[in-house]
């Protein structure tokens, strides 16, 4: 398969730097850029980003199966100290 459009991100990094403070904004506007479906990095793990409705309603809806899978990302584990709810493996 063929990876989606990616930013050029900071090596080690990913994007981290360039989400900033309002990260919900350069999403709206990489979106604009590279479409619905685009990837980003939080520091080496790859991430999907969906955007559009019908894109959300398509992957969570008519594919859920395909995309029910939650980040293992070792920073939530670091911070949380394995207790986070939001990515709660259960």
């Amino acid at each position: 398969l063929k990876s989606p459009p990616e930013p050029w991100s900071w090596p080690l990094l990913g994007h981290m730097l360039t989400l900033g403070k309002n990260p919900h904004v350069v999403l709206s506007q990489l979106s604009q850029r590279y479409g619905d479906v685009l990837q980003i990095r939080l520091g080496c793990t790859p991430v999907l980003v969906l955007s559009g409705l019908d894109t959300i309603r398509q992957a969570l809806v008519r594919q859920g199966d395909d995309f029910k899978g939650r980040p293992d990302l070792y920073s939530f584990t670091l911070v949380t100290d394995g207790q986070s709810m939001t990515f709660n493996p259960d």
